[in-house]
């Protein structure tokens, strides 16, 4: 191997360790519902058993809601801008 070849990879080599002595994972809790009904600008969703109530939800494209009728099977979501 020529010299600039070999002080290419022992550099990149060198920065791979280092970013894996010093990463750190993280643990994202994601729960994912399915939408039941969709009405005049609020949503019921099925399938969210940890959402709590004025719990801010996130829907595709960025889209936000509010959940305010939080029963067992269903919640109740007012969305929040352009739907």
């Amino acid at each position: 191997m020529n010299t600039a070849a070999g002080n290419i990879l022992d550099m990149a080599l060198e920065r791979i360790s280092q970013t894996l002595n010093t990463h750190e994972a993280e643990i994202d809790f994601k729960e994912i519902g399915h939408v039941t009904t969709i009405s005049n600008g609020i949503v019921k969703v099925s399938g969210l058993r940890y959402a709590g109530y004025e719990e801010l939800l996130k829907f595709p494209n960025n889209l936000l809601g509010i959940a305010f009728n939080v029963d067992a099977e269903e919640i109740g979501v007012i969305l929040l801008g352009d739907f």
